[in-house]
């Protein structure tokens, strides 16, 4: 709105054939917003004198069925070798266990930043700070062989990612040349 503000939402209702009927459905809503402060009138010297100035925020929660499919039924399989008979090595039949809770891996990002420009533009700056918190990573849990199957993947994982990110930058032109450089830390 009057190239100031900014709002965007995303709202998702996926479905995946491989989770059971009571799982099966997943909700991932987003969410980002954005304010120029550089468009404001209080901000028109800077604007004109100095550069653009905007600050930005996002969340949002992403979904994964990235696994393999029927594990919330128990699966039979041919075992090639796995006992000997006579002196010979003979196939044999194994299983594994349904989960009939599994369910979506759940992402949930937090981001908010500033951009800034200096020297009318020509020195451009960002800088971000970021939360990822990913929960019910689905993973095999181990067991030992003796056990004589295998289970299914199980959401017992959880894994957090954050920290920050400085873009600085250098654009300019010169006639019909035009010229910039650019460095990031993270």
């Amino acid at each position: 709105f009057a190239q100031r503000y900014f709002l965007e939402a995303t709202f998702r209702y996926d479905g995946s054939s491989r989770f059971a009927k009571a799982t099966r459905w997943g909700f991932f809503p987003s969410i980002s917003a954005g304010w120029r402060l550089s468009e404001e009138d209080f901000m028109e010297t800077y604007r004109e004198s100095v550069g653009e100035l905007k600050i930005r925020s996002s969340y949002g929660v992403l979904g994964n069925q990235d696994m393999d499919p029927y594990q919330f039924l128990t699966r039979y399989q041919t075992v090639n070798n796995s006992y000997g008979f006579n002196n010979k090595p003979v196939n044999g039949a194994g299983f594994t266990y349904a989960n009939e809770n599994l369910r979506w891996e759940k992402t949930k990002n937090f981001n908010i930043g500033l951009d800034a420009s200096f020297f009318r533009n020509k020195l451009p700056a960002s800088l971000d700070y970021f939360h990822k918190n990913t929960t019910d990573i689905l993973i095999t849990p181990d067991i030992p062989s003796t056990f004589g199957t295998q289970l299914s993947k199980t959401n017992i994982g959880e894994m957090t990612n954050q920290g920050w990110e400085l873009v600085l930058a250098y654009r300019n032109s010169t006639d019909d040349f035009e010229h910039g450089i650019s460095a990031n830390i993270g």
